[in-house]
């Protein structure tokens, strides 16, 4: 590991500061013997690596090349210059790098410098060696490499690795496992060079280890080495004081050996020399020695402020000034405009205070001040302490919408509580283990005690928000030994005692690096020159606002929140954290407050939320009023996003990414890193529930939020209540566009699920309105939950809903934000429970827990009894410390609107409560009495939920739902429920809508879960074809936690991480046609494969799946490539076809060619005869024709698109062959695969719509043949297109000529005949939006809808296609439809009807919507009819080949703005004569061109 001194510590004639000093045995570090150029000239010989091929395991996809491995050149800071691999998974590790030849070579040595870029690229920790045996196939060890590394990324390293083997051996082949160094980081290589000669191991730098303060008058020790460290005993030294520095230090005793004693004069800054020798070579280095004069010149007066009534909280430490606490930073004024130069000669030291008399602080003392005095005794010497108190108002309760804080809510239920049990064991376990390690974040911390306290240290290790992991755990061990006190066994007591411990080390820690002016951050304290995830090294604070300083202090807060409110909870206060974070919030608004020095926003938000938190438990302990400062300034940082960046003296500049791209109040949609986002959402909501209802910001705030709130929950959440996609056009861990929610290719980061939870949770305060709680609900049950094992010691860091080849949890992560999130979010579930406001208690979790919650100041106990998720039975027993009336406001969840029974029953002491729900809630006014008794019963039925038809990925197929959780189906126990199903895939089940399927409690399965089975259908991927299948669902949260042999076995040391498939959505059914091809008799094949979306992607006949070649680390030297393997049958083909997919980011792209190669008779390799011309086209077919050919194998190499000098990836959604196998002959005529798709899609509409109680008995007699012919048609094999064709028109025919029954022919009219089977719920956009189909419940009974009379029976809302157009009801009472949409976006020519009929009724066409036929590219000719009043925006927007408009109607009142725009500039508008003139004005005012004539 690196030691450092101080910045100034030197090796003469180096370009570096400091090397390190351990290195392993007869491993050497040596200057480069030139300059940067190494060609190997000169004793060593030849430099055989410049032969040879190097390679290596992953490599940076950024324009990297291994070539730069042995290019003879030493590489710059420039990373272009280097061979890293930024980027690599987990399991590449160590790094797999070789260099080999054609021949063998005869070698002895080998040197290897390193390379970094302080970044994601640090350095490594060494590599084993090895070298290919004469057999070609066995490594044969060597002595590893070192680490030794020069001290800094900025400049080019110079240190030399050397190996050399003692022996000369002949290999083709040499190979290193290269070790990280620390940490999750990427690592990277400057130069590998390879002799036959011996490297001499002569010293090539000096260095110094000891403390460098050194108290005047006392003496410290000094120690010499050389560099490389092994030489040190072979060395001698030399050491003397520079000549302008003999009034400050002197050496006492002898200055010719290693050791050297250095005494100190007298406070100042003096240069220590020394010179190190060996073999004629010398080394020389200088050191700056501090030293310190240690004599208090004052100390700062503790102000402070405490609730009448209430003792104040005094610190166990005091600002004394004049001792110096840190080194000073440089001056930045020539190089950024702005001074960041800084002294820190205060300290905080430990105080000791007087008693407090109470009388003091009594109530009638409010306004008053007094003081307390305190003594320090520092250096010898006692000084003086005071504290300055004011006694302020207490704060009054229930002001605004408040959570029943985590301590007050024990759980003790059998769902949560054994899950808050393995947090604090196993997982906290593995957060302690790993934040232990070298890159986990507290040898942060002691390294930064070390260099304070002048002593020598490792540098900084891990991402520039490192201790923020300890944060979180701070508060994450908070939590639990509160939610863990009444818990007796011997393993719980032991462990209690084990966190109580670790928390204590961590303060005490966290202490002893906190500035005097409250500051805490290890990046900036060891000025670290690496910043991986920030944008500056940590040199000067607050200089680079993308370095997380403000994040790692929103944390800070949080923890100190945390562990507060658990010691007072426990009745054991303790105040340290408090006191810390008082002290850094404050400094927090001095600086960026709205009165501060600085104006800045943070990078990633999180301080905001956290001030809020903070300044209400200041509010509680300091009195009324305490808090504002901080709610002041987070309003401030809020405020200050997206505005006025000029004023910023750092130049941040965060864009959309970072939500500061545009001020809080004008956004209308949820933008950027959804992390982020999520926390800044969260404290604006905390903001706008504090201020007055009159307060015009409050108001603009909840515009926006109520804005956002619905565009993420409608259009940008999955059923799980996850959300980001990886195709998120900002980044993988941003939001993605409306509707994009495929969910194989799901990101869903686990912090983001939290976030959305935290934010929910503000909204239901601030809006009082149980929809947020039941988001919160979603989020905590199924897509934070996921985010562990059963074990509790493996975890997700993202989340799919669609898995096809496996995605194991993983052990840690190198950012490591969502595991310790995970765990503070777990063991503070209690948090979540309650809700007061003045006299209104919102229950809005269900879990068997003791609580006392204060309302209206009065302490209330409330005991929950239930089996609650998977049983809706709940028994709250209420007992108020005294008669109290107030009102319970109980959340009544938004599934059960989703269900056929929607009854819940609930009752005081018996008595039934009447009262209806309110904004999702049933309010019980009373007069509580002691041991009062709430039942609540609510029906859990299995639901069907359809997905939402605008989710393209997911359309048409259904998910399973109880409750408020989200099932899944894996391979795991439907692989052995289906053993007859050869080559069983779980992702091809089909479940019918009537589906009979159960629930079951099983106590034995994944630790005790309700599974859903059922008999349901299996597609085989013969056209339509289904067999008879077994189905078991599973809760989503506990997938992948048996392999795929259906066995659970808890504390495995290595858990069950590798079930291979899973999905949620299942086809629903009849699964989609699948065009059985020539291409299905074939094995698939891909060169590379990225985000684990292989190559069976291009052949499932979906096009919203892709094999993804990004990220190929091969990519700039090896095209990709894709293949067809018949095996040992020979295939005729004509014809390839491929759809290209091209991402929103330029990440992947159609290449500029294809070669297409075959096999021949003899195995060898052939290209194919193009016929016509091939173009390769993005996002549509792209056909290429050839010569017939006979073979075994077809393959397809691109010729990439190259952009800014690189190749871009590829990714293909279908490839399709045109041919037969050999020998085989194929029907005639064979239908394509979209015309029977078109069919199936026929089909069940009409089953979704017509219903035979409506119509005669002879007209539905001809419907329901046509219907049975055309479900016989799409389900054959092999059909043929006339027969397709004619089974859709005869369709089309029957449905025409269904006939409506009247009432007098006995039509009924008890229901609704839509597809609205049930209520839309608030899960998000993945379900369906007044589109849920929920017809299956818990005893089995299919509960279809009803059917409605056609007389006056349409509601808004319901469809029906006519002629190519969708029309929907606008207003049932006036029988008025609008045209939506056409029914398919290729037609050329529309046609809008006058009137249609809707379920037998004659509606008339008032409208056409808005983008109803936007984008249409085939679009030439439409015809609008005489009753059509307004035509909505964007209508026919951008129909660029719509050159004829015929315009019937003389009523048209207002035409939306751009609803012709874009369309062909030659088009014409023709329109009744009478209305030119009004027309013309109206089709300006659009924005209609004006070259668009209007006759």
């Amino acid at each position: 590991m690196k030691k450092h001194m101080n910045k100034s510590l030197t090796a003469v004639g180096l370009s570096f500061a400091m090397l390190a000093t351990s290195i392993a045995p007869s491993v050497t570090a040596i200057a480069a013997e030139t300059d940067s150029s190494t060609t190997g000239t000169g004793d060593l010989g030849t430099n055989l690596a410049l032969t040879a091929t190097a390679a290596a395991a992953y490599t940076n996809t950024y324009g990297i090349s291994t070539k730069k491995i042995n290019d003879g050149t030493l590489a710059t800071p420039d990373a272009q210059t280097s061979w890293n691999c930024w980027g690599a998974a987990e399991e590449k590790y160590p790094m797999e790098v070789t260099l080999t030849w054609d021949t063998a070579q005869t070698m002895s040595s080998t040197r290897v410098a390193w390379w970094a870029d302080g970044g994601g690229v640090t350095w490594p920790g060494g590599a084993a060696l090895s070298y290919l045996d004469a057999d070609g196939t066995t490594w044969k060890e060597l002595p590893d490499v070192g680490a030794e590394h020069a001290d800094t990324t900025t400049v080019t390293n110079e240190v030399w690795n050397v190996v050399n083997f003692g022996k000369e051996i002949s290999t083709t082949g040499l190979k290193l496992l290269v070790n990280r160094g620390s940490g999750y980081n990427a690592i990277g290589i400057s130069e590998w060079e390879v002799y036959n000669a011996r490297i001499p191991q002569d010293i090539m730098g000096a260095s110094v280890t000891g403390n460098i303060k050194v108290k005047a008058g006392s003496t410290e020790t000094l120690t010499g080495n050389t560099v490389p460290a092994s030489l040190s005993d072979e060395a001698t030294y030399a050491w003397s004081v520079a000549e302008e520095s003999g009034d400050y230090i002197a050496i006492d005793g002898a200055a010719n050996e290693r050791t050297v004693k250095v005494k100190g004069l007298k406070k100042g800054v003096a240069t220590l020399k020394l010179s190190v020798t060996r073999e004629s070579v010398t080394k020389n280095t200088d050191v700056e020695i501090r030293v310190m004069d240690d004599s208090i010149e004052s100390i700062d007066t503790y102000k402070t402020a405490t609730a009448a009534g209430t003792a104040p909280i005094l610190p166990d430490s005091v600002v004394a000034n004049g001792i110096e606490f840190d080194d000073p930073t440089t001056s930045t004024q020539a190089d950024y405009g702005y001074e960041y130069a800084e002294t820190f000669n205060s300290k905080l030291v430990p105080v000791t205070w007087e008693k407090v008399d109470p009388s003091s602080y009594a109530a009638d003392k409010v306004g008053q001040k007094f003081t307390v005095n305190g003594k320090v005794t520092y250096a010898g010497e006692e000084h003086p302490a005071t504290a300055e108190i004011t006694v302020a108002e207490p704060a009054a309760a229930g002001t605004s919408n408040s959570s029943v804080t985590f301590e007050n809510v024990q759980l003790e239920d059998e769902f949560w509580l054994p899950k808050q049990e393995t947090n604090a064991t196993a997982s906290l376990n593995k957060a302690i283990t790993e934040i232990e390690k070298a890159s986990g974040g507290e040898p942060n911390f002691d390294n930064a005690i070390k260099k304070l306290n002048g002593e020598s240290y490792d540098a900084f290790n891990g991402f520039v928000f490192q201790d923020s992991d300890i944060y979180k755990s701070i508060e994450a061990i908070s939590y639990t030994l509160s939610a863990t006190q009444n818990e007796t066994s011997d393993e719980m007591v032991a462990q209690r005692e084990k966190l109580k411990e670790k928390l204590n080390s961590w303060i005490e820690k966290i202490e002893k690096v906190q500035y005097a002016d409250g500051y805490i951050d290890t990046f900036f304290t060891l000025r670290s020159e690496s910043y991986s995830g920030g944008g500056k090294p940590g040199t000067h604070r607050f200089w680079e606002m993308s370095n997380h300083e403000l994040y790692n202090a929103g944390h800070f807060l949080e923890a100190v929140v945390a562990y507060t409110r658990y010691r007072e909870g426990i009745g054991e206060p303790d105040y340290r954290l408090y006191v810390a974070g008082k002290r850094f919030a404050d400094d927090i608004v001095r600086l960026f407050g709205p009165n501060g020095t600085r104006y800045e926003v943070p990078g990633h938000e999180e301080v905001e939320l956290a001030l809020v938190k903070f300044g209400k438990l200041a509010e509680e302990y300091e009195g009324k009023g305490a808090g504002q400062n901080y709610y002041d300034t987070a309003q401030t940082l809020i405020d200050r996003r997206g505005q006025n960046k000029n004023q910023r003296n750092t130049g941040y500049n965060g864009g959309t990414y970072s939500q500061d791209a545009t001020p809080f109040v004008n956004e209308t949609n949820a933008v950027g890193h959804s992390v982020r986002a999520n926390y800044y959402y969260t404290g604006i909501t905390d903001i706008a529930t504090l201020l007055p209802e009159s307060d015009e910001t409050r108001a603009k705030y909840i515009n926006s939020l109520d804005t956002i709130w619905n565009s993420v929950t409608e259009k940008k959440t999955y059923i799980t209540g996850g959300i980001g996609t990886t195709t998120a056009g900002s980044s993988a861990e941003g939001y993605g566009n409306d509707y994009d929610l495929p969910p194989d290719q799901s990101y869903c980061e686990i912090c983001a699920a939290i976030g959305s939870a935290n934010w929910n949770q503000r909204m239901n305060l601030l809006h009082e309105d149980g929809k947020y709680a039941d988001m919160v609900e979603t989020n905590l049950y199924n897509s934070i939950l996921v985010g562990t094992n059963l074990d509790g010691n493996r975890f997700y860091y993202s989340t799919l809903l669609r898995v096809n080849r496996g995605n194991g949890r993983s052990e840690w992560f190198g950012c490591a934000c969502c595991p310790p999130n995970l765990m503070r979010t777990i063991a503070a579930l209690g948090g979540y429970v309650y809700n007061v406001h003045n006299k209104d208690l919102f229950v809005n979790m269900y879990a068997a827990s003791n609580s006392n919650v204060t309302v209206d100041n009065t302490k209330v106990g409330i005991k929950q009894e239930t089996n609650y998720p998977w049983d809706g039975k709940i028994k709250m027993t209420v007992t108020p410390e005294a008669e109290k009336e107030f009102a319970m406001k109980v959340r009544i969840p938004g599934w059960v609107s989703e269900q056929k029974n929607q009854n819940v029953t609930i009752d005081v002491n018996g008595e039934a409560v009447t009262a209806k729900a309110e904004n999702g809630y049933v309010t019980i006014n009373r007069t509580w009495k002691s041991r009062d008794i709430v039942n609540i019963d609510i029906p859990m039925e299995i639901r069907l939920t359809e997905s939402n038809e605008k989710v393209e990925a997911t359309k048409g197929q259904v998910a399973i739902e109880r409750g408020p959780i989200v099932y899944c189906i894996e391979k795991a126990g439907n692989a052995q429920l289906n053993t007859s199903i050869e080559n069983f895939d779980p992702l091809n089940f089909v479940i019918p809508r009537d589906a009979e399927l159960k629930a079951t409690y099983n106590r034995d399965l994944l630790k005790g879960v309700v599974e859903i089975t059922g008999d349901v259908k299996y597609a085989t991927g013969k056209g339509a074809e289904m067999i008879d299948a077994k189905l078991q669902a599973v809760p989503y949260y506990a997938w992948n936690n048996r392999g795929d042999d259906a066995a659970y076995e808890a504390g495995l040391a290595s858990p069950k991480n590798n079930s291979s498939k899973m999905e949620i959505w299942a086809m629903a059914d009849t699964p989609e046609y699948k065009e059985t091809t020539v291409r299905d008799e074939a094995t698939p094949s891909v060169s590379y494969v990225g985000w684990k979306m292989g190559a069976e992607n291009f052949v499932d006949g979906k096009e919203s799946t892709f094999w993804n070649g990004h990220n190929d680390p091969n990519l700039q030297t090896k095209d990709q490539w894709m293949m067809y393997d018949f095996g040992d049958k020979k295939a005729e083909l004509t014809a390839s076809r491929i759809m290209f997919y091209k991402a929103s980011d330029g990440g992947v792209i159609a290449p500029n060619g294809i070669k297409i190669e075959y096999t021949d008779e003899n195995g060898d390799w052939k290209e194919v005869t193009p016929v016509g011309d091939w173009v390769c086209k993005n996002d549509e077919y792209s056909t290429f024709e050839f010569e017939k050919i006979i073979t075994s194998k077809i393959r397809v190499t691109m010729d990439h698109a190259v952009v800014s000098g690189k190749k871009v990836a590829v990714a293909v959604k279908e490839w399709y062959l045109t041919g037969q196998l050999a020998g085989e002959s194929k029907p005639e005529n064979t239908a394509s695969a979209e015309s029977v798709q078109k069919l199936r899609s026929a089909v069940t509409s009409a089953e979704s719509t017509y219903a035979q109680s409506n119509y005669t008995e002879e007209s539905w007699k001809a419907y329901a043949a046509a219907l049975a012919a055309a479900k016989t048609v799409a389900a054959k094999e092999n059909v043929t297109q006339a027969e397709v064709d004619n089974a859709n028109a005869a369709l089309a025919k029957a449905i025409s000529e269904l006939k409506a029954k009247t009432p007098s022919d006995g039509g009924t009219n008890n229901g609704s005949d839509s597809s609205n089977n049930g209520s839309s719920n608030n899960n998000g956009a993945n379900n369906s939006t007044n589109n849920n189909t929920n017809n299956n419940t818990n005893n089995n009974t299919n509960t279809g809808s009803n059917q409605n009379t056609p007389d006056a029976s349409i509601k808004a809302g319901d469809t029906v296609t006519v002629k190519g157009v969708v029309y929907k009801v606008t207003n049932a009472d006036k029988k008025e439809v609008a045209a939506t949409k056409p029914s398919s976006k290729k037609a050329k020519s529309i046609t809008i009807k006058n009137t249609v009929t809707v379920k037998g009724v004659s509606c008339k066409v008032t409208s056409i919507s808005a983008k109803a036929f936007t984008g249409m590219k085939k679009l030439t000719k439409v015809t609008i009819p005489k009753n059509v009043k307004t035509i909505g925006s964007k209508a026919f927007y951008k129909d660029s080949k719509l050159k004829t408009v015929k315009i019937a109607s003389t009523s048209i009142k207002s035409i939306g703005k751009n609803a012709f725009k874009g369309i062909n500039k030659k088009a014409k508008i023709d329109v009744p004569d009478k209305k030119i003139k009004a027309y013309k004005r109206l089709l300006k005012s659009a924005k209609t061109a004006s070259s668009v004539k209007v006759k």
